[in-house]
């Protein structure tokens, strides 16, 4: 989910619903907010609550494939099940007349953790503070048997709240994979899911078959990036980060040693030398 821009994006363009179209009686567009290539996010208004939201829309499920729509769908039931405040909250979900699959989410203020890490290191606290709040959301998707396996600084937002407060959320489950009602077949043999430069060896080798312990290697990989600027291995192309992240150590941090054993722990190659839970991480962290 992208965060409110002053620049509407132009949504003719788009075939997107013009400002001021009010979508299954209740919901009135005011812009679009992003959008990709299987679909877009609204800012809309709830006419009854009078309450901000953003919806999430597929352009047509006739265009879109059943992966995508099978993920889009999945990602609505599971989020739903998260009452965390560090999970974007799923307020909606269904199909529009047209046929196209909706969510309707809570409208979050801020910005993504990318920017955060393209303004330069941040201090060792702040960043600690940050990623702890990750795994208050992260626990409690792994206790509904849930593994996120796309955490990445685009997936983790920093929301504004009022009094100049902030909360970090969680967003985009849409490639997570749930434990107890998985299905296969909405992960091809060959694809890889998730973002490389924050993927476990494991991940890298079979996505289908990861578990809680892949989030907690990306957490870490998130954690450095935060503190030292820089990702954790170093390559210049998927070839050698894959080889990398198998066998390479990480780069020792330089400005904050003193994390040096948890960032080690949380990227080990071996998922049993990783923290056993993201509360074991937490816990390490504080």
């Amino acid at each position: 989910m992208e965060h409110h821009t002053d620049e509407p994006t132009e949504l003719a363009a788009l075939a997107g619903p013009l400002p001021g179209t009010v979508l299954l009686d209740k919901y009135r567009v005011d812009w679009m907010l992003g959008a990709g290539g299987y679909g877009y996010v609204l800012k809309a208004q709830h006419l009854e609550l009078g309450e901000s939201v953003a919806i999430k829309i597929l352009r047509d499920d006739r265009e879109a494939d059943a992966q995508t729509l099978g993920r889009f769908e999945r990602e609505g039931r599971l989020v739903a099940q998260l009452k965390s405040e560090h999970v974007a909250r799923v307020l909606d979900v269904g199909k529009l007349p047209t046929g196209a699959p909706y969510m309707v989410m809570e409208l979050l203020e801020g910005d993504d953790f990318g920017k955060l890490v393209k303004a330069g290191p941040l201090p060792v606290t702040l960043a600690v503070d940050y990623i702890m709040q990750a795994c208050e959301a992260l626990a409690e998707a792994h206790g509904h048997g849930i593994v996120h396996r796309d955490i990445k600084p685009g997936n983790l937002f920093l929301a504004k709240l009022p009094a100049k407060r902030s909360i970090v959320k969680v967003l985009d489950f849409g490639i997570s994979k749930s434990a107890r009602h998985y299905d296969k077949r909405l992960t091809q043999t060959q694809s890889i899911l998730g973002t490389p430069a924050y993927m476990a060896p494991e991940q890298m080798r079979d996505a289908r078959n990861v578990d809680y312990r892949a989030d907690i290697w990306a957490l870490g990989a998130v954690l450095y990036e935060l503190v030292e600027g820089q990702l954790p291995f170093d390559a210049d192309n998927f070839a050698e980060l894959v080889i990398a992240v198998s066998t390479s150590p990480i780069r020792p941090p330089q400005l904050a040693p003193e994390l040096r054993s948890v960032l080690e722990r949380c990227l080990a190659k071996d998922v049993d030398d990783r923290f056993s839970t993201i509360a074991h991480l937490a816990t390490a962290l504080a």
